[in-house]
């Protein structure tokens, strides 16, 4: 099963100039940190390269859709970006998530089984987004599970 985790504000804005735009929120971190843990992780190389991310994120398996090469470390698998849709059918049984950026979420959107959404409240400026029909498409899944914080909305959507 292919999952995706992933913040974005309320306009769909998911990244700013390489990094997350909004202040450091521990239940969203936490929430990313609970349920990536001892799972795989798949990201661009933007995502990777982000200097707020650790490199590779411990206690997973990480791996990188580039067109570039890269320093490879322990725990990290590069991919290339012609060969990542047949990489993730192949791998599918695999507690996975998409982490991001925008273009491998949005790119692979159609492979994706369940979503892991934090929606940090506010508009934050972004210039990384999840395409509006992808966020539309999640208005008409089903909500399995919601968490309600102040300025947070968690949600697993099927």
């Amino acid at each position: 099963m292919i999952k995706a985790i992933f913040a974005m504000d309320e306009g769909g804005g998911i990244g700013k100039d390489g990094t997350l735009p909004w202040p450091k929120n521990d239940k969203d971190l936490r929430w990313f940190k609970t349920n990536t843990t001892n799972t795989t992780v798949v990201m661009g190389r933007n995502t990777w390269d982000d200097p707020f991310m650790p490199n590779p994120l411990p206690r997973r398996q990480n791996v990188v859709i580039t067109s570039r090469g890269m320093n490879v470390y322990e725990n990290t698998t590069t991919i290339s970006i012609t060969d990542a849709r047949s990489w993730l059918s192949k791998n599918s049984h695999k507690n996975m998530f998409i982490i991001g950026g925008a273009k491998v979420l949005n790119t692979y959107w159609d492979m994706i089984d369940l979503f892991y959404v934090s929606i940090i409240h506010g508009d934050f400026n972004c210039d990384a987004f999840i395409d509006t029909h992808n966020i539309k498409s999640l208005e008409s899944k089903k909500i399995l599970q919601e968490y309600n914080y102040e300025g947070l909305t968690l949600r697993v959507i099927e």
